[in-house]
């Protein structure tokens, strides 16, 4: 059954203070006041997906917003050198309902979060469980239907 969805949008910076995005579509919750006003205080579905996807990487956070919902931690460009958005964890998935498949790309991933030899993600443990947990349970398709990870690999520039 499809649900609405909104668009969150993550600001990053890389170590050279290089911007790039991430973008991801979660259940539309916001019904009324209340919903919005415990959104603004960091409740919600997109937390989660966010705090997943910031466990991941090692880029600075800059703003989130979803819909007209902003937010800004300032923490400036990484001094961390492994920080380069061109080092990006791609997440294939699929709308569970259409059988659409998608990517997400999740740029300035932490190198300790690659098993040596391959450059495929193992979601077993850890942040990499995290995120896979946290992305089936809140994103949607744009199509407003469930989604399904369905594997993960780490590229370099224009991969």
């Amino acid at each position: 059954m499809a649900v609405a969805v909104m668009k969150v949008n993550m600001l990053m910076l890389d170590e050279t203070n290089e911007p790039t995005r991430i973008s991801f579509n979660v259940e539309d919750t916001i019904a009324d006041a209340a919903e919005w006003i415990a959104m603004f205080l960091g409740v919600g579905p997109y937390v989660q997906v966010r705090d997943a996807v910031i466990g991941v990487t090692d880029l600075g956070h800059q703003k989130t917003q979803a819909t007209n919902l902003v937010e800004a931690p300032s923490d400036g460009a990484p001094a961390v050198a492994t920080a380069q958005r061109e080092s990006v964890l791609r997440i294939f998935y699929q709308d569970t309902v259409t059988g659409k498949k998608y990517r997400l790309g999740i740029p300035g991933f932490k190198p300790a979060l690659r098993t040596a030899g391959t450059d495929q993600a193992s979601f077993a443990a850890g942040a990499m469980l995290t995120l896979k947990n946290e992305l089936e349970q809140n994103v949607f398709s744009e199509d407003g239907n469930p989604i399904v990870v369905l594997a993960g690999e780490f590229t370099g520039r224009n991969n």
